[in-house]
């Protein structure tokens, strides 16, 4: 499964563990669309870039390559954020077209818990319903302001 996600841009292509990762968000005046720049530090730097759009409700997607998208529903529970898998979307200019392939991909789910007021953990699992998770990750990030480009 890895090798297939990786070739879609779901995934970096590489596997490691306590990697530090800087990301960067951004967004621009009269845009619906958030951007995550990711930068993971291995001995060779791998970026990876998604950017998200709120499409009805409390419901997002995370696009990347491709224009392939990943639906998750936000939701609150106790001292947590919950994103719980609503399938996938392909994106063709501003149509969102369902795609059925959780059952290849396996579903995403994802908690974030704050933990003061600038720092906060995640854990993301990619889980199919043959093989159990296939992917994950999770740590503790510290939010930092102004950090220049």
């Amino acid at each position: 499964m890895k090798p297939l996600l990786k070739m879609s841009g779901a995934l970096i292509q590489q596997d490691g563990e306590n990697i530090p990762v800087i990301v960067k968000f951004r967004s621009e005046v009269n845009s619906a669309k958030y951007w995550f720049d990711r930068e993971f530090n291995f001995s060779q730097p791998i970026y990876f870039k998604s950017y998200m759009m709120n499409i009805k409700d409390n419901i997002m997607v995370e696009f990347m390559r491709f224009n392939m998208g990943w639906r998750t529903k936000f939701s609150a529970a106790g001292d947590c954020v919950v994103m719980s898998h609503h399938g996938y979307v392909l994106r063709l200019f501003n149509i969102f077209i369902p795609v059925p392939i959780g059952w290849l991909l396996g579903k995403c789910n994802a908690v974030e818990r704050q933990i003061s007021d600038d720092t906060f953990s995640m854990e993301m699992s990619l889980n199919h319903f043959l093989f159990g998770k296939i992917h994950e990750y999770k740590g503790v990030f510290k939010i930092m302001r102004n950090i220049s480009e």
